[in-house]
């Protein structure tokens, strides 16, 4: 494992700065409704957990931002607020989710796709969230995201800390885990990370996200898994 995290350490676009791809955003103001933007691509790299002989895997992925006053995109993700307040907010929220699947395994589940569901946010303060989001694959397979997001912001650069424990349904775990070769039933994990945007000139910014899973005792002991943990970052 420890060789896993030095490989993604050396080789993850979080720490190869000069070959990064900034994205550019901009900004105009419509009424009282303030919209921003911004698009580009990044890097990402990640551990793979399975008992496979590769440790790493590598995408490219592209970055959407926009801000409106219901819609947002936030890099691989996004939504639309039905309902919005100074305290609560609730919508449809979809995200990208990679799967870091052994080559093996490609040919009989697919792999990274957008998983579509529905997210609650309680805003407890000016920098401190709470969200609860229920998501599903193309299949059903369902999960969900109990997550507390703290926001920091300093001089040309913003950013946030957050914490999640993740529910997974037996067949999402079955499927994304036990690769459908082994039934491990349902289970909490929980993952830590960091994610932020800093200025370079203007308009133009360096975008990155750091984030490490940990797993729970059930899936770490199937036959399929080879690591309590899985750390995921990009850069763009």
């Amino acid at each position: 494992m420890r060789k896993s995290v030095l490989t993604l350490l050396m080789t993850s676009p979080l720490f190869l700065a000069p070959q990064a791809v900034l994205a550019s955003q901009g900004q105009s103001t419509r009424a009282e409704v303030s919209e921003s933007w911004g698009v580009g691509i990044g890097m990402r790299s990640a551990t793979m957990p399975y008992k496979t002989s590769g440790n790493t895997v590598n995408d490219v992925m592209p970055l959407l931002f926009y801000k409106g006053e219901h819609v947002y995109l936030d890099g691989a993700s996004g939504g639309v607020n039905f309902f919005q307040s100074e305290q609560f907010s609730f919508g449809v929220t979809a995200q990208m989710r990679f799967f870091d699947i052994p080559r093996s395994a490609q040919n009989v589940i697919q792999g990274s796709q957008l998983d579509i569901g529905g997210k609650a946010t309680w805003h407890y303060s000016s920098n401190l969230d709470f969200s609860l989001e229920v998501l599903s694959d193309y299949d059903s397979r369902y999960y969900s995201n109990l997550t507390s997001a703290y926001q920091l912001e300093g001089n040309g650069w913003d950013g946030a800390l957050y914490a999640s424990l993740r529910a997974k349904s037996a067949r999402f775990n079955d499927t994304y885990y036990g690769l459908q070769l082994e039934e491990i039933g349902s289970a909490v994990d929980s993952q830590v990370g960091a994610r932020g945007r800093m200025q370079l000139y203007r308009n133009l910014y360096a975008v990155g996200h750091l984030g490490l899973t940990v797993f729970d005792h059930d899936t770490y002991s199937s036959s399929t898994i080879d690591s309590h943990t899985q750390w995921e970052g990009y850069l763009g």
